[in-house]
């Protein structure tokens, strides 16, 4: 008998319901935004600060408290009271010491936003102008390593950048091409006259290569006699001297360049005009080149003989004759004139030439 009161007793606790605890009400708030990426903000490059900012906080859905005020509908404000906070907690913590102290006094982000919108976007307008002079004012130069000034143009570009002034990409590797020294002015016609524009990125790639074969190709100079270099480089200006031939029917003879120099400087005879050869020989493209006294290089299309009509009947023959077309003036080598037994001689304003003691032809000096 005690046996079924048992087996009653714990039928009736089976089947009653056990009461819980209540749980404890839990808020989930959402996490404030990674602000750690944003740079403190001192009272530079605003524009740059103010737009991450906005995106981290669009991102988030809560950029509308920068712009709407406290709502009156208690539905609504709720939602704007946790925003703003949000907002305002962003701004106030990626500001200086010093502008902390300003700003932690409003209680709105709109009224931060409003502040420091008003105050530091007429001080921008003020850089913005600062930058965009100092980019169109700087200029490239001989005496500066081209690697250097193309990071000194990098720098230029990218302070636009951050003043939110952003050129296409045609109209900023059209402007370094512009920037490029005189001494560039063939290859700057040559980059003009490409069927395909070169990208700033691909452009500078090119720059740096026509820079470094332009010093090996300086660098052979100084290190081999039988390339051809400057014609005048081997004589200072300050010592040089020059004498203006006189030929006959010489405008027919030269159609571009109607002087013919004899210089002490040139190492090499060179004439501009292809029509002036007796006989000629092409030079493969990009063989042979010369350097000009402005550290310009000019292209040589061929060689040959030259012969010169004197005055008084007279002829003088030129050998291994370089053909440059755009030197500015043909010149006589004195160096291979010795060679080939012709003395030149200086005396005061006055050079005459002889051979064998034989007087071959007397001019004045120009320089």
């Amino acid at each position: 008998m005690e046996h079924q009161v048992d087996t009653a007793a714990d039928a009736s606790i089976s089947t009653s319901p056990i009461a819980l605890p209540p749980l404890p009400h839990m808020s989930y708030a959402k996490p404030f935004p990674d602000i750690s990426k944003i740079e403190v903000f001192n009272g530079n490059n605003f524009i740059r600060w103010q737009e991450r900012v906005f995106s981290i906080l669009d991102v988030h859905g809560v950029a509308f408290a920068l712009t709407e005020v406290e709502p009156i509908d208690n539905k609504l404000r709720d939602q704007w009271i946790h925003t703003n906070k949000v907002c305002r907690h962003t701004i106030i913590s990626t500001l200086s010491n010093e502008l902390f102290d300003v700003y932690c006094l409003y209680k709105e982000a709109k009224q931060i936003w409003d502040s420091m919108t008003a105050k530091y976007t007429a001080k921008d307008v003020g850089r913005q102008k600062f930058v965009i002079g100092n980019y169109y004012r700087w200029e490239m130069s001989d005496d500066k390593e081209i690697k250097t000034q193309i990071n000194k143009y990098h720098k230029l570009v990218k302070d636009l950048k951050a003043e939110n002034i952003n050129l296409q990409e045609e109209f900023l590797a059209g402007l370094l091409i512009k920037k490029l020294p005189e001494s560039w002015n063939n290859y700057k016609q040559q980059l003009k006259h490409k069927d395909k524009q070169l990208s700033l990125a691909d452009l500078i790639v090119h720059i740096i290569i026509e820079d470094k074969t332009r010093k090996e190709i300086k660098n052979r100079y100084y290190n081999k006699k039988n390339l051809i270099t400057n014609p005048r480089l081997l004589t200072p200006p300050s010592k040089r001297k020059a004498l203006a031939l006189f030929v006959e029917n010489q405008a027919n003879i030269v159609a571009n360049v109607k002087e013919w120099v004899v210089d002490s400087g040139a190492i090499r005879h060179i004439c501009a005009n292809k029509n002036a050869f007796s006989s000629y020989m092409p030079v493969g493209e990009g063989e042979k080149i010369i350097y000009l006294d402005d550290s310009r290089t000019a292209q040589v299309l061929g060689k040959g003989k030259v012969l010169l009509k004197l005055t008084f009947g007279k002829t003088l023959v030129l050998n291994d004759v370089l053909h440059v077309p755009n030197i500015r003036a043909n010149l006589v080598s004195v160096a291979l004139l010795g060679k080939v037994g012709v003395k030149v001689s200086f005396k005061s304003d006055k050079i005459v030439m002889t051979k064998n003691n034989v007087f071959v032809k007397k001019g004045y000096c120009n320089q």
